[in-house]
């Protein structure tokens, strides 16, 4: 799994909208843009079709997910009002 697949699989094992973080969406582009990601697979469907990505995202960015939402905490410096709400 490549750089370019960062997103989408931390959307695939978030069981957020996976399909649309590599194909892109209205007014979003996917990670499918990158033209080597393109080549070897040109949508959604051709990324788990041989089941590695669903087999490396669970193991490489599973933990790695769980690591920043236990242990990464956001503080707010300057200008920014307290009720601005932060997505984390």
């Amino acid at each position: 799994m490549g750089t370019g697949q960062v997103q989408t699989a931390l959307a695939f094992i978030a069981d957020k909208n996976a399909r649309t973080e590599y194909e892109g969406g209205h007014m979003s582009s996917g990670e499918v843009e990158e033209t080597c990601l393109a080549r070897m697979f040109p949508d959604f469907d051709s990324l788990l079709d041989d089941g590695q990505f669903e087999v490396l995202a669970k193991s490489v960015y599973a933990p790695l997910r769980l690591w920043a939402m236990q242990k990464v905490s956001v503080s707010l410096h300057g200008d920014i009002d307290e009720s601005t709400e932060v997505v984390a």
